[in-house]
């Protein structure tokens, strides 16, 4: 139970940031941090580039989320179903 408390807690950090990175967006999604990457590379995910970093809003992110899970990812285990 703790866990799952940390891990709300760990999230709602995110949410106040104007950007993160994928490592930190990563955590809020509960994928891994290349499957991030991998969507944003090929415009799956919203996202910003500054060079070769991704930035994504933690509140774009949580919208996107929870608007289109239509694309394969079940963001309950964080496994891609392709």
């Amino acid at each position: 139970m703790n866990e799952c408390v940390s891990a709300v807690t760990d999230n709602q950090r995110y949410m106040d940031r104007i950007a993160i990175g994928a490592r930190e967006a990563s955590e809020l999604l509960g994928l891994s941090r290349r499957t991030v990457q991998l969507m944003a590379k090929s415009g799956r995910i919203p996202h910003r580039r500054e060079g070769k970093k991704f930035l994504f809003s933690p509140r774009l992110l949580r919208k996107w989320m929870d608007e289109d899970q239509s694309d394969g990812v079940d963001f309950n285990n964080g496994n891609d179903h392709k």
